[in-house]
């Protein structure tokens, strides 16, 4: 799908696995002029996912485009995509490419509906280097395969100013939480002068920890998916997408001289399941199973055809059932 800068417009998904999508932004520049990363700000661009199951809608994620990759970029590697600067094309065309992810995978079966809300608004870049009526985004979700034994989802909220101690309730299934600087401190975010952070405490049903920032991120430069690829200003506090926390309680001492209204805020993906969603999947992985048996030649017991009959029924039924959000 293709939209102008300057518009609003929805990607509609049906039948189909994904998670995540890709953004082309394909720049005119202006004659004689540079255009750069630095004359482009994607925090302006707003997307929201909205899932509609059973007639039921679920908002996925509603954030900033900057921010979610920021979120989910760094295993990823989408990170380096967008930092890794823009390319020319041709005389005066500008693209950059921007890969976000979703935290994981959704199944879009029966009458499943995905909308993806972008909002994209001139000003996003300097229009004395660029000129946005002759520029246009590209949007495409990214295929994927894989079962949806669980529904991703990403939250954010903003650190208050002027506050020291903050505590926030973040739920079950946290597989990620990240803290983003975006205040002028954001360089030196250790300096005493000028970090917006002091204390990190994070307690939940199986992992409990209190560090400093500095401890934050040199636990996240032990790992290789990580390391190197952390936007600057950013904090991983918490990245585990297979063994995911439950219980989560985030703890801040923040120096609240430092903060800016709307500069810092915490970002966090979770997972949400039911008995609905764990029964469809694995009924039809089972499935697959049986099928890809069959399908090698190897005769099919009869209580292997029966089983998969059953497994059709299982299917069908959590079809039709409509989960709820907690």
């Amino acid at each position: 799908m293709n939209i102008r800068l300057g518009e609003v417009a929805k990607l509609t998904l049906k039948k189909c696995t994904f998670d995540g999508f890709t953004f082309g932004f394909n720049l005119k520049q202006i004659n004689g002029q540079s255009l750069l990363n630095s004359h482009i700000d994607f925090s302006k661009v707003t997307v929201k996912g909205v899932l509609t199951r059973k007639n039921k809608q679920f908002t996925t994620f509603n954030e900033n485009l900057l921010d979610m990759v920021r979120c989910h970029g760094a295993e990823t590697r989408a990170l380096i995509l967008l930092t890794s600067g823009i390319k020319t094309i041709g005389a005066d065309q500008k693209l950059q490419v921007i890969a976000m992810p979703i935290g994981g995978i959704i199944n879009l079966k029966d009458d499943d509906v995905f909308e993806l809300e972008i909002d994209c608004p001139i000003d996003m870049v300097d229009n004395t280097k660029c000129e946005p009526l002759n520029s246009y985004l590209t949007i495409e979700q990214n295929e994927a395969m894989g079962y949806e034994y669980a529904t991703p989802y990403t939250k954010s909220f903003i650190c208050p100013n002027g506050v020291g101690d903050f505590e926030k309730h973040l739920g079950d299934m946290v597989q990620k939480i990240v803290y983003l600087d975006s205040s002028i401190f954001s360089t030196d975010i250790f300096l005493s002068g000028t970090k917006t952070l002091d204390d990190v405490t994070l307690k939940s049903d199986k992992l409990n920890f209190s560090d400093k920032p500095w401890d934050c991120y040199a636990r996240q430069f032990i790992k290789s998916d990580i390391a190197d690829n952390v936007y600057k200003g950013d904090i991983v506090i918490f990245s585990n997408m297979d063994q995911p926390l439950n219980d989560v309680l985030l703890e801040l001492d923040l120096v609240g001289a430092n903060i800016e209204a709307g500069a810092q805020k915490v970002i966090y993906s979770y997972l949400y399941t039911d008995k609905r969603l764990l029964a469809k999947a694995a009924a039809q992985e089972n499935i697959h199973a049986i099928e890809n048996t069959e399908k090698s030649g190897v005769a099919l017991s009869p209580e292997i055809v029966e089983s998969k009959k059953a497994l059709e029924k299982v299917k069908a039924a959590n079809s039709t059932k409509t989960g709820t959000e907690v």
